[in-house]
């Protein structure tokens, strides 16, 4: 009717030489011509509402008959997988699953996520209300969350590199789950997708996984612990004499009180009636009684020279070691503290760069423009390494933080590796397997701070920190194995984050997948798995809590004091009881000790000799 109205209408004139009598028609032309272009686009218009429409109808039941083909990672106690039970083509069936029940993450998600969606598919009146689960392992890097994640981002079950892209190639490609009964293998050509539909194990929601993968809802919230080496048997003796170099204690103190005793023995024995002179021997004791006592008290001893060139080197020796133990005693406390603030009490000691912290990341050069933030202290690591959550929560926290710098120690894996009749299997510690002496052994990063005192590195790993379930899980493995703590949690928990399942962007199916999986937080079910696999922090035994509020100097750090005054005080009382043996005194003295009764002792015929001795020399 526009368009015949249009051409009904008679073109207006202007006067003057700007007048155009034929622009309306001009305008009818144009109108004509953008007709098609808008009823096309009102098509489309229509079309999505209703595809929006559709989605949000179907979201409950677009899983219901579909076969979904999951991504993992070795990470326990989420996921146990017996990797020999796997096929060539990465697949792991449910016997690969058998240990401790296939972990946290296998239970819940083939026991009470996949029931759930079940349900959710008859509630919906679905024509098909099975829902199939497989699980395939990533070819490389089969520790790492990453290589899954990678496989679910390229829509490839064999690519695990790194993408350059910031969108994931299977946003554009996936088109959806195949269907209960078909997609067999991998390679099968009948899958509806090439690749996992969903990546699932120990997957921290990131926010840059975010932004490649659309994840559920979180099904499990982990904060992250720090671990160091268990407090050994036997505490450092000596701590208390480390405040001097060991330089200055042989060649500056030993040395010097060394050569007192010998000028005592050929200046003053002949002639110094206070040096004892009962036997051959006896002033060699005697003289190296007077040099090493006066190095603490001058006037100890008892003693006092009596020749002119004794009293010149003896006042040459006390003030010279005066001026030691005044050093001694004003070193000593500062350095005690200092060692304590040296201690690993938390995350926050970490960032001090007083030590050295093992984590799973790659190894960079040392250049003006280092690829990452970080001191590089070593690492069997390499380049291609995956980076772990917590090798990125470090760099994080050095770029919100240009003062801080963590020492990094890279590792490519969690646990340790050794090969046995040529193959590669997991080195598991216990009584009779020592990580830290078996030969050709790959150490990963928890027995790398458990070996730290053996490796030969000028910076060996003081400390790591890990996810805190999957840390109190291992930690409680090695106490049952060994009867004792090799490694200790430390500090407060700290960087809260939630794993969860990651799905190509564009699906249809994570929606469902939340709702399956609220379920089972609510009922309680994920409660009690985290009791049945002992992963909580309730009753943990090997946790150390270090109060960092005050300046205190602990009992460990003065062990060597009270060792060398026990060794003194054990060493004269054997060789008091022994010298009054010949005489019978020691005999008498228990007998009186034991009896209870006190009873005169009759002079020792060695003291009558003594006094003697003493009445000649006046």
């Amino acid at each position: 009717m526009a368009a015949c109205a249009c051409s009904q209408r008679q073109p207006r004139t202007r006067a003057g030489p700007m007048a155009r009598p034929d622009s309306h028609a001009s305008i009818c032309l144009a109108r004509r011509r953008q007709a098609p272009a808008r009823a096309r686009l009102l098509r489309l218009c229509l079309a999505a509402a209703f595809s929006l429409s559709s989605a949000q109808t179907d979201w409950s039941t677009a899983h219901c008959g579909k076969k979904f083909r999951i991504a993992t990672h070795q990470a326990e106690p989420f996921t146990f997988i017996d990797r020999t039970k796997c096929d060539q083509k990465q697949k792991c069936p449910p016997s690969a699953f058998k240990i401790f029940g296939g972990g946290l993450t296998y239970k819940f998600v083939m026991e009470t996520v996949r029931p759930n969606l079940m349900q959710m598919c008859i509630d919906g009146g679905a024509a098909e209300s099975e829902v199939q689960f497989e699980w395939y392992l990533a070819p490389s890097n089969t520790e790492a969350a990453s290589g899954a994640i990678r496989m679910v981002c390229h829509g490839d079950f064999k690519n695990t590199s790194a993408s350059t892209n910031t969108m994931c190639e299977a946003s554009r490609s996936y088109t959806g789950a195949s269907k209960v009964n078909e997609c067999m293998f991998r390679d099968d050509l009948t899958c509806q997708s090439k690749g996992p539909d969903l990546v699932a194990g120990a997957v921290h929601m990131l926010r840059e996984r975010l932004d490649l993968l659309d994840f559920s809802i979180s099904y499990y919230t982990v904060r992250q612990i720090t671990i160091k080496k268990g407090k050994p048997l036997i505490p450092d003796i000596m701590k208390t004499f480390k405040c001097f170099d060991e330089s200055l204690w042989f060649l500056g103190i030993f040395m010097e009180i060394a050569v007192v005793w010998a000028l005592i023995l050929l200046v003053e024995t002949w002639k110094n009636p206070q040096i004892d002179k009962s036997n051959a021997i006896a002033p060699f004791y005697d003289s190296l009684y007077w040099s090493f006592g006066s190095a603490l008290d001058p006037g100890g001893p008892g003693k006092a020279p009596f020749t002119a060139g004794g009293k010149i080197f003896m006042f040459g020796h006390w003030f010279y070691l005066t001026i030691i133990a005044a050093t001694y005693t004003g070193v000593l406390g500062p350095f005690l503290l200092s060692s304590s603030e040296a201690m690993v009490t938390g995350f926050h000691s970490l960032q001090s760069g007083h030590h050295t912290v093992a984590v799973r990341g790659p190894i960079w050069e040392d250049t003006e423009q280092p690829k990452y933030k970080g001191k590089l202290r070593g690492g069997a690591s390499e380049e291609t390494t995956p980076r772990s959550t917590q090798f990125k929560l470090m760099q994080n926290v050095m770029n919100a933080d240009s003062k801080i710098k963590f020492n990094i120690y890279a590792t490519k894996t969690l646990e340790s590796y050794a090969f046995q009749d040529g193959i590669k299997k997991p080195l598991i510690m216990s009584k009779k397997v020592d990580p830290c002496t078996t030969v050709g052994a790959e150490l990963g990063a928890y027995d790398l701070v458990y070996c730290s005192d053996q490796l030969d590195t000028n910076y060996p790993p003081d400390a790591m920190f890990f996810d805190a379930p999957s840390a109190y899980y291992e930690i409680r493995k090695r106490r049952d194995a060994l009867g004792k703590c090799p490694l200790l949690t430390v500090g407060d928990q700290f960087f809260t984050s939630g794993f969860g399942m990651g799905f190509p962007k564009n699906n249809h199916y994570s929606r469902a997948f939340s709702v399956a999986i609220q379920k089972g937080v609510t009922n309680g079910t994920m409660a009690r798995l985290e009791s049945e696999f002992n992963i909580s922090s309730d009753g943990f035994p090997c946790h150390e809590t270090t109060d960092t509020s005050t300046n205190s100097v602990l009992i460990d750090m003065v062990t060597g004091v009270f060792v060398f005054s026990l060794a003194m005080i054990l060493i004269g009382t054997v060789q008091g009881i022994l010298g009054g043996l010949p005489s019978g005194r020691t005999v008498r003295v228990f007998k009186a000790c034991i009896t209870c009764k006190t009873q005169e002792l009759p002079e020792d015929p060695l003291d009558e000799e003594e006094e003697e001795e003493e009445e000649e020399e006046e």
